[in-house]
C-alpha cells in the first residue's frame, strides 16, 4: 500500500477556504530509497489531526474503537469541524485519502472520500469510494464501510498508525497483551478461522442425522450457545478493562501533574511530600512483587498443604503401596529361587551323597525347611486386599512423596513468612498514605493537596475495580477453557459416528484441519515474533546483551524477558526501554504480518534520551516501512538530529498554529538549511 495525498477540508485546525493538500508519496533522490514523509512542528499544529484524519477516513466510527456509540460518534464529527475565529463559520467539513493498494496481484487506486456536514445537534455523513476512477461496480454504497473494513482492517492498522500515546499503553504489560493478542489472532487470521469452525458446527447442526443423533444435536447446540455467550460476556470484561486502563492512565497523567503543581509551590511540606511519595512508590512496587509471590504460591502446592491430613494419608499410602510393590517384587524372585531350588533337590545324586537316598520323608522335611527360611528372609510386608490403590511408577512415587514433604514442610512456612512480608508492607504503605492525607496549613498547598487527595481516591477505585475485573477474565476464561473442551468432545462424538452424508464428513474432516492449521500457524508466527522482537529491541537500545530471549506466551500473550536465563520483568526497564520495547513490538508486528502498509507514526520520543533519540533515527526510522510518515516536535527532534535523519526524508512540511486566523499554516521545509534557521521550542 502507498499514500498518495490526502486533502482536509475544514479538519480540525485545518481551516480556511482552500483545502490543504498533503503529497505523501516518497521519492528516490540519487539512486537511494527516502521512504519518510516528515511533518514537523510545535505542539497543538495539527500533527496529530493528520493521523486522526487517515483513521477516521478510512474506519468511521472503528477509528474511535469498537463500541464507540453512534451519538457519541456523531458528536466527534461535529468537534472536528474547523472552527475559525471570525465569520464565516464552516458547518461541514470532509477527508479525501488517495493510495495505491494490491488485489489480486493487481494494482488499484482507491480514492475514498468521508464527508460531513451539522444539521442542528444531528450530523449528515457520507463516504464516496472510487475505484481507478470509477465507483467500484459490484459495490452499493451501503456496503463501502465493509469493504474499506476487509482491505485494512481496523485491528491491523493499529500497528501501522499509531502516536506517543498508544506507545504509553503498549509499553503498559496490560495492555500490550490485550494489544497483541488481537491483532495477532486478526494478523493471522485466527478469528476468521474460529468463525469458520462456528459456522461449520451449525452446518453439522443443521444437515446429519437428527434422529439418529438427536441427543448429540441437542447437547451440541447448548454447548455453543453457551460458548457464545461466554465469549461475549469475555469481550464485555476485556473492554471494561481497557477502558479502565485508559482511565487509570489519564488520571496517572493528571496525579503527575498536581504533584508538579505541589512541588512548585515549594514548601517544608512539598519536601516531605516528595520523600513521602518516593517511599509510597517503592511500597507499591514491593508490594506488588510481593502480591504476584503470594499468587505464585497459590498457584503451586499451597492449596494441597491446606489439606495435611489428606497428605499425611497420602505419604503413608505411599510407603505401604512401596512396600508391597517391593514385596512382590521378592517374591517374583524367591518364586524363581524355590524352583531352581526344586529342580537341583530332585536329583538323586545329591540325597545319595548325604545319606538320605532312601529317606523321603528326611528329603521333605528339608526341602521345607529351606523354603521357610528363604521366605522369612524377605524385610518386606504383603499390603492386605484392596489397600493397594495408586500402583504408581517408582518415578511419579518419588515425585508425590518430594511434593508431600514440601507441602507438609517447607511451604506452609514460606507462604506464611510470604504473607507476613505483604502485611507488613500493606500497614507500612497505609502508614505512608495517612501521614500523605494529612492537609498541610499552608493556604496555597491545601487545595492542591485536597484535590491530590481525590485524584488519588479515584485511581486507589479504579485500581479495585481492576481487581475484579482481572478475577472475572479471569474465570470466564477458566469457563470459555471447559466449555470450549465440551464442544471439542462433542465433535469428536461426530466424528466417531460417521455419517452417509459425504459434505458432513468433509464438514467434519474441515473442521480438525482448521484446528491443527489454527496451532501451527500460531507456534510458528510467534515463535518469529520472539526473535523479531528481540533483535529489533537489543537494535534500538544499543546494548546486545541486554535481553538474550524474549518470550511470548501463546495463551495470554504475556511478553517475558530474560537476561542470562533469568527472567526479568518489565519493572526493571527504564521509561525509555519500555518505549523502545513498545516499539520494537510493533515493528515486529508489521514485518511478521508481511503486510506491505506504510506506517504514520505521531510524536514517538517524548520519553527518550538523546542516545535513544539518536539509534531511533538511525535505526527505525529509515527502516520501518517502504513509506514513513514521520509526525515530530522540534523540541523532540532538535536540528542537529534532524540533520542526522535528513538522508532518509524525502521532502518534509512545516507545520506552525497562526493564532490570528485560528488554523494550521503550512509550508514546504528544506533539511539542507535547517541547522542555520532559528528552532522554535515548543
Amino acid at each position: 500500500m502507498i499514500l498518495h495525498s490526502i486533502e482536509l477540508r475544514n479538519f480540525g485546525l485545518y481551516g480556511g477556504p482552500d483545502p490543504h493538500v498533503f503529497p505523501l508519496t516518497p521519492q528516490a533522490q540519487g539512486g537511494f530509497e527516502r521512504p519518510i514523509v516528515l511533518f514537523y512542528g510545535m505542539n497543538g499544529a495539527g500533527k496529530t489531526s493528520l493521523v486522526e484524519a487517515i483513521r477516521l477516513c478510512l474506519h468511521g466510527s472503528l477509528a474511535l474503537g469498537p463500541r464507540v456509540s453512534r451519538a457519541s460518534y456523531e458528536q466527534h464529527l461535529l468537534s472536528r469541524i474547523h472552527r475559525s475565529l471570525t465569520p464565516p463559520y464552516a458547518s461541514d467539513a470532509s477527508v479525501k485519502l488517495t493510495f495505491d493498494y494490491v488485489v489480486g496481484a493487481r494494482r488499484v487506486q482507491y480514492v475514498v472520500e468521508r464527508s460531513w456536514a451539522r444539521l442542528g445537534n444531528k450530523v449528515r455523513e457520507r463516504l464516496n469510494l472510487f475505484e481507478d476512477q470509477i465507483r467500484p461496480p459490484d459495490l452499493r454504497p451501503e456496503q463501502y464501510e465493509t469493504f474499506l473494513r476487509d482491505l485494512i482492517s481496523p485491528d491491523i492498522a493499529d500497528i501501522f498508525f499509531f502516536d506517543g500515546e498508544r506507545l504509553d499503553k503498549l509499553a503498559d504489560d496490560a495492555v500490550s497483551q490485550d494489544l497483541l493478542a488481537t491483532t495477532v489472532k486478526s494478523m493471522l487470521g485466527l478469528n476468521l478461522i474460529q468463525q469458520l469452525r462456528t459456522d461449520l458446527d451449525v452446518y453439522l447442526l443443521r444437515n446429519t442425522d437428527t434422529e439418529k443423533h438427536s441427543a448429540l444435536h441437542h447437547q451440541q447446540e447448548e454447548a455453543l450457545q453457551a460458548q457464545g455467550e461466554l465469549v461475549r460476556r469475555r469481550d464485555e470484561v476485556a473492554t471494561a478493562l481497557h477502558q479502565n486502563h485508559e482511565e487509570q492512565m489519564r488520571l496517572r497523567r493528571a496525579v503527575n501533574a498536581q504533584e508538579q503543581r505541589i512541588a512548585a509551590e515549594g514548601g517544608e511540606y512539598a519536601l516531605r511530600y516528595e520523600e513521602l511519595k518516593a517511599r509510597r512508590q517503592r511500597l507499591q512496587l514491593d508490594i506488588e512483587a510481593q502480591r504476584r509471590l503470594v499468587q505464585e504460591e497459590c498457584s503451586g502446592l499451597m492449596p494441597f498443604a491446606i489439606a495435611a491430613g489428606t497428605l499425611r494419608s497420602l505419604e503413608q499410602r505411599l510407603k505401604l503401596e512401596q512396600t508391597h510393590e517391593r514385596w512382590e517384587a521378592a517374591q517374583g524372585v524367591l518364586k524363581h529361587q524355590m524352583q531352581q531350588l526344586t529342580q537341583e533337590t530332585a536329583l538323586t545324586d545329591l540325597w545319595a551323597e548325604a545319606g538320605w537316598a532312601a529317606k523321603p520323608e528326611l528329603q521333605h522335611r528339608f526341602l521345607s525347611r529351606l523354603q521357610d527360611t528363604l521366605r522369612q528372609a524377605v524385610p518386606y510386608e504383603r499390603a492386605k486386599e484392596g489397600e493397594v490403590i495408586l500402583r504408581v511408577s517408582e518415578r511419579d512415587r518419588t515425585t508425590l512423596s518430594i511434593w508431600t514433604s514440601r507441602a507438609l514442610e517447607e511451604v506452609p512456612q514460606q507462604f506464611a513468612q510470604t504473607v507476613s512480608t505483604y502485611t507488613e508492607l500493606e500497614a507500612e504503605l497505609k502508614a505512608v498514605e495517612g501521614e500523605l492525607s494529612l492537609t498541610p496549613a499552608n493556604e496555597n498547598l491545601q487545595p492542591l493537596v485536597e484535590t491530590l487527595h481525590h485524584l488519588q481516591e479515584k485511581m486507589a477505585e479504579l485500581q479495585r475495580q481492576n481487581r475484579e475485573l482481572v478475577e472475572q477474565e479471569g474465570s470466564l476464561k477458566f469457563e470459555l477453557e471447559q466449555a470450549t473442551t465440551v464442544v471439542q468432545r462433542l465433535r469428536s462424538s461426530l466424528v466417531e459416528r460417521k455419517s452417509t452424508d459425504v459434505r458432513v464428513n468433509l464438514a467434519i474432516r474441515s473442521q480438525q484441519a482448521l484446528e491443527q492449521y489454527a496451532e501451527r500457524l500460531a507456534r510458528e508466527k510467534l515463535s518469529l515474533m520472539q526473535q523479531t522482537v528481540l533483535r529489533h529491541f537489543n537494535a534500538l537500545c544499543r546494548k546486545e546483551n541486554l535481553t538474550d530471549t524474549i518470550e511470548i506466551d501463546p495463551e495470554t500473550f504475556q511478553v517475558t524477558l530474560y537476561r542470562h536465563g533469568i527472567a526479568f520483568g518489565r519493572a526493571q526497564l527504564s521509561a525509555g526501554e519500555k518505549q523502545l520495547l513498545a516499539i520494537a513490538i510493533m515493528w515486529a508486528l508489521r514485518e511478521v504480518s508481511g503486510t506491505p502498509m506504510p506506517v504514520v507514526i505521531d510524536t514517538p520520543l517524548g520519553r527518550l534520551d538523546a542516545q535513544h533519540r539518536s539509534s531511533m533515527m538511525q535505526n527505525y526510522f529509515p527502516h520501518a516501512s517502504h513509506q514513513v510518515l514521520l509526525l515530530a516536535t522540534d523540541s523532540e527532534i532538535p536540528a542537529p538530529l534532524l540533520a542526522e535523519l535528513a538522508p532518509a526524508v524525502s521532502h518534509a512540511f512545516e507545520l506552525r498554529y497562526d493564532a490570528r486566523g485560528g488554523c494550521t499554516q503550512v509550508q514546504p521545509l528544506d533539511l539542507e538549511f535547517l541547522p542555520e534557521r532559528e528552532v522554535v521550542q515548543s
